[in-house]
């Protein structure tokens, strides 16, 4: 069967989302394409019907062949997705009070309602210029206080802040890995649950390069009912009993107490963990590298003569 290049950007598509045993609807398919060009809906739709030999389509969902069992981990998954969503949001009310918070994002599986039940939730926070320290230094101590830090033994709903940025600081391009599809992905999936100065629209400019990949994919809207508004008088507090000279403080504090894991990966500069004035990057296993290679592999394997190298270079540099 000879592939029109909508075609093979729809497999690779559905293939990258099959690794995460999350069907797509023609909906999502078009806008989570990855593809050279802004494609239409309807070109889309022609394509998923002209792929029939490759892919199975029931209850509105897209999946590859024999993977049909995926639907009802879905659905299941939208239904766990809720409960985790509302002790998000119960979390992020407490964290918005914290020192210098100025957005908060749910990010990662939950931030497209397809959370592991025994999973944590990942949050990203965007601080205050030049008080990034300070912020994860108060939120932390907040969680931990409450007994809400994921452990070693015990990660189930508990909240995982490990992704920090500063302000000023939002692309995030420079650690991107080679042929990193699976960062473009994270960044657009970004859920702004609180998020009163509109930072994620600026997020989402400042990493236009993500465009080059998903130019169908815009920032996430949440809906009000998941939205966290109202600013928090504390904050005002916190800039008179915090001044910025605990800022250097704070830094020595946690680089202190980081873990002897982190802080191997640290000196390893190979982005796993970043910790600067700029953004605070505690993943101590950052999958990245290992779901672009599967997605690769897994692309080769359906989709004749595929080439991820090939495949950057042309829309990288279209």
């Amino acid at each position: 069967m000879l592939l029109t290049e909508i075609d093979r950007a729809t497999l690779r598509t559905i293939v990258y989302f099959d690794i995460f045993d999350f069907p797509l609807t023609a909906n999502e398919v078009y806008k989570y394409l990855i593809a050279r060009n802004v494609t239409s809906d309807k070109a889309v739709i022609h394509s998923l019907q002209n792929l029939e030999s490759f892919l199975g389509h029931r209850e509105g969902f897209y999946f590859l062949k024999n993977r049909e069992d995926t639907i009802e981990l879905r659905k299941d998954n939208y239904l766990l997705s809720d409960e985790k969503y509302k002790l998000a949001i119960n979390n992020i009310k407490l964290l918005k009070k914290c020192a210098f918070v100025k957005a908060i994002f749910i990010t990662n599986k939950l931030s497209y309602s397809n959370p592991r039940e025994n999973g944590d939730i990942d949050i990203a926070i965007v601080c205050q210029a030049g008080r990034i320290w300070s912020c994860r230094f108060f939120t932390t101590l907040m969680m931990k206080l409450l007994g809400r830090r994921p452990t070693k033994i015990k990660q189930k709903n508990k909240i995982c802040l490990s992704f920090f940025l500063d302000e000023k600081n939002l692309n995030l391009e420079k650690f991107a890995g080679e042929n990193d599809l699976h960062l473009a992905f994270w960044v657009r999936q970004f859920v702004p649950i609180f998020d009163p100065e509109k930072i994620n629209a600026k997020i989402q400019q400042e990493n236009i390069w993500i465009n080059k990949l998903l130019p169908n994919c815009q920032e996430y809207v949440v809906n009000q009912r998941r939205r966290v508004s109202r600013r928090s008088w504390m904050q005002a507090v916190w800039l008179i009993i915090s001044p910025k000279r605990l800022e250097n403080v704070f830094r020595k504090i946690q680089l202190n107490k980081l873990s002897i894991d982190l802080k191997n990966k640290l000196g390893q500069n190979n982005n796993d963990v970043v910790m600067n004035d700029a953004i605070l990057k505690l993943h101590s296993t950052d999958r990245r590298k290992y779901f672009n290679q599967l997605w690769e592999k897994r692309c080769k394997e359906i989709i004749p003569q595929f080439s991820i190298t090939e495949l950057f270079k042309t829309l990288i540099n279209k």
